[in-house]
């Protein structure tokens, strides 16, 4: 099994970050072998991507509560509305719930990036990372 960065799609040859392995990544493998594509890599993050990393992270974790909050208004707007009217419908409660569970499981899984299994090492590197993308004057174009 080859090493494979998720950030750039190169192969790890240094210090990384191993991707937890979870059930996200495990139903795409299962698919995956289903459909005799999978390549069963080890998949890491790269040193060099862990700043671009904590960003897709950080952003990932934002659209997901976005994604909650949204599902939610959905479910009250759908179920809220027959209540004004003095109607209470079971189907439509349950219509409600799916379509906001759908929601939220789609919005997930479009933006997913998994998580990395952390340590003090790795904590270390991404806040470096993080403090060297910071420091970096911008630059004004005239």
């Amino acid at each position: 099994m080859a090493r494979v960065c998720i950030i750039c799609q190169k192969e790890v040859s240094g210090a990384a970050a191993k991707v937890k392995n979870d059930n996200v990544i495990e139903i795409i493998r299962k698919i995956k072998n289903l459909l005799r594509v999978a390549q069963n890599n080890e998949l890491y993050v790269c040193a060099n991507d862990m700043g671009a990393y904590a960003e897709r992270r950080k952003k990932f974790e934002k659209d997901l509560v976005a994604y909650g909050i949204l599902a939610a208004v959905v479910i009250i707007l759908l179920v809220g509305l027959p209540l004004l009217g003095g109607k209470f419908d079971i189907i439509v409660l349950i219509y409600s719930i799916v379509l906001g569970a759908i929601i939220f499981g789609l919005g997930a899984m479009i933006k997913y990036v998994p998580a990395i299994e952390h340590n003090m090492k790795t904590d270390e590197v991404i806040e470096k990372k993080i403090s060297q993308k910071k420091e970096k004057p911008n630059k004004k174009v005239k």
